[in-house]
């Protein structure tokens, strides 16, 4: 808790303070922001400042970073720099990163071409290129030169927009990539404004509060004389209806109204709705991207077509201007990330993040970020791993590093067949080797293993074929080859059966006596930590009352009893890993036995199937009503 004194020192009061500088000189005041550019009163009027609105806002929200690549030119860290600031926080005192990006956007398209310039840097961008940028301000090009450029640029010293030429090589001037869409004279963008101007002002002139009304008078009104006497006429109208309260006047039983403001018929509606669809599809937008209800294809080819080009855009033209080659060969860059998950429903993520992190693409607290929660605490939540499969360590089993050697001797000897194989098939390619069987066009044939497959199973050639057989004898070999195949399978499964039970009940009594012996060395630890609390607490108490020669040996008693813990934790330690050890080799023990008992047991199974299916397929083709007619030649 601070001090009284010190708060009313230190305390800070807005209104305190605005008392103290009341007579300080601010600069010329406004009542609009002046750093916000105004834009065109075209523009304005028209429903075309909302789709530049959109587009700017869409391309604002996506995040533009400084960041530095490997040597695969993949994402690999963001760089800390003033350049990063400016893209990441804040591009000057007035914009947030976000509002500096939309005002880019918006000047870019309704200008055609935008000057992106770096206000105040740490050195002078015109004598080195070994600058950093501390200030963005985006301007007006107002004057084209061979190598520089007139911008008009809001001066945050003054408060004013002042005109500044600046070298090419120094701004980044960011061209629109839709110009013959929306900027050239005669582009559909610029017919469409100029068509909705027009009927802005015809909507003006019908709501004007003018009635349009012609009067005709009983006489005709060709001398002078009559056309004075018409004006009197018309004025004495005007008087009547300016001067009632209801807007009433009178006429002479002669004189006859003709009113001219009926609604005349025109095409410029259609001609609007024409050139508005026409826009749309050639920006690739629709009018349900405006609306908010278009579905996910039309929302992605939407970002593709038109908000990718305008940001790459942006990006490319900051990377050639703000990086030097140097920073570029240091594989600096600027990029920019969209968020993926942002247009998928809430019932189709949780499929997603299951997929993402399955197959090791995403952390669990990478998913997390995504649905707007915290981070977990858990160590294995940061990292990629599938969790449906079994890992090094879990459940208390340890790693087997023979096991380990052995897969990995395991996997160079198939590395070793695959490079054979390969040779192999070159071989083939090239003519030398199986000349006689080149005609099979498949890339999967192999013709050696082809022919140690009949080699092994030429014997059963012709013992368990129905060829030669009727009809009927059809039936009953498929009926026998059924009911061996469903005797074969329920075997196998049964033998599966009771070897994931084995398994499991190893298992199960591997990790329950792990945690009976972590129970008992926990005891024991309990036990030895509170005898040697007592100790510590006895020395503790003697401590105020003892000489320096006393202390002296008290300290080479706590020094053993150092000693002694050191040890008492080694010898627990070096325990508890045997033990597990044991353990864990008697339960890798009982699993492979029970794998290889399962093994045979299925080769034993496929054996019996194939010995008793030739016994009645044997029996079924010596029966003579079950063989059919022999073909004569």
């Amino acid at each position: 808790m601070p001090k009284i004194s010190d708060r009313l020192q230190h305390a800070w009061n807005a209104f305190r303070y605005g008392e103290q500088v009341r007579y300080r000189d601010y600069g010329p005041g406004f009542y609009y922001a002046p750093s916000r550019p105004i834009r065109r009163i075209g523009t304005e009027r028209s429903i075309v400042m909302a789709l530049y609105n959109r587009i700017a806002m869409d391309v604002a929200n996506i995040g533009i970073k400084h960041v530095r690549l490997d040597e695969n030119d993949r994402y690999l860290e963001d760089i800390d720099s003033k350049l990063n600031l400016c893209l990441q926080v804040e591009a000057n005192i007035d914009q947030t990163s976000r509002a500096f990006m939309q005002d880019v956007v918006l000047s870019m398209l309704e200008e055609g071409v935008v000057a992106v310039v770096p206000v105040v840097t740490t050195l002078n961008p015109t004598i080195t290129g070994s600058y950093d940028i501390e200030v963005m301000r985006t301007g007006k090009i107002v004057q084209w030169y061979p190598e520089y450029v007139t911008v008009n640029l809001y001066n945050q010293e003054t408060g004013l927009r002042e005109d500044v030429t600046l070298p090419k090589s120094t701004v980044a001037i960011i061209e629109n990539p839709f110009y013959a869409i929306m900027n050239e004279p005669n582009s559909t963008l610029q017919r469409l404004i100029r068509k909705l101007n027009l009927l802005d002002a015809i909507d003006e002139q019908s709501g004007a509060g003018k009635l349009d009304l012609i009067v005709q008078l009983p006489y005709t009104i060709r001398s002078e004389a009559r056309r004075l006497q018409a004006k009197e006429r018309k004025k004495d109208i005007e008087m009547q209806l300016a001067g009632s309260k209801y807007g009433i006047a009178y006429i002479d039983a002669a004189e006859h109204v003709t009113q001219l403001n009926r609604s005349v018929d025109n095409n410029l509606m259609k001609q609007i709705e024409y050139l508005t669809s026409m826009l749309y599809s050639q920006l690739g937008m629709s009018e349900d991207l405006l609306k908010g209800v278009a579905d996910e294809k039309v929302n992605l080819n939407y970002i593709n077509n038109t908000i990718e080009p305008i940001i790459s855009a942006i990006c490319n033209e900051y990377k050639r201007k703000f990086l030097t080659k140097t920073a570029r060969s240091q594989r600096q860059t600027i990029k920019f990330f969209r968020e993926p998950f942002k247009l998928v429903p809430v019932d189709n993520l949780a499929e997603i993040a299951d997929k993402f992190t399955r197959n090791e693409i995403l952390s669990s607290n990478e998913i997390r970020q995504v649905i707007g929660m915290k981070p977990s605490n858990d160590p294995k939540a940061d990292e990629l791993r599938n969790s449906n499969m079994p890992h090094e360590g879990e459940d208390g089993l340890a790693v087997d590093q023979d096991q380990l050697s052995y897969e990995q001797s395991a996997g160079n000897l198939n590395d070793l067949d695959a490079q054979l194989s390969a040779l192999e098939s070159s071989l083939r390619q090239s003519g030398l080797l199986n000349l006689s069987l080149q005609h099979y066009a498949s890339p999967y044939y192999d013709p050696v293993k082809a022919h140690e497959y009949y080699e092994e199973h030429k014997h059963l050639k012709g013992r368990t074929s129905s060829a030669g057989l009727n009809d009927q004898g059809r039936e009953a070999s498929q009926f026998v080859k059924k009911q061996l195949q469903a005797r074969k399978k329920a075997r196998i499964e049964q033998a599966k059966t009771k070897r994931d039970t084995t398994i499991k009940e190893s298992s199960s009594t591997t990790k329950t006596a792990n945690e009976l012996e972590k129970e008992k060395t926990k005891q024991e630890i309990d036990s030895f930590a509170a005898q040697m609390q007592s100790q510590i607490e006895a020395i503790r108490s003697s401590m105020s009352s003892l000489s320096k020669d006393e202390k002296a040996r008290v300290a080479e008693k706590v020094a053993k009893l150092r000693e002694s813990v050191a040890v008492k934790r080694q010898d627990l330690n070096a325990a508890y890993k045997e033990f597990s050890a044991k353990n864990t080799q008697a339960h890798k023990v009982a699993t492979v036995g029970a794998r290889e008992l399962y093994k045979q047991e299925t080769d034993k199974a496929k054996e019996d199937y194939q010995r008793e299916l030739e016994a009645e397929m044997g029996k079924i083709q010596s029966e003579t009503s079950f063989q059919g007619k022999k073909r004569k030649r």
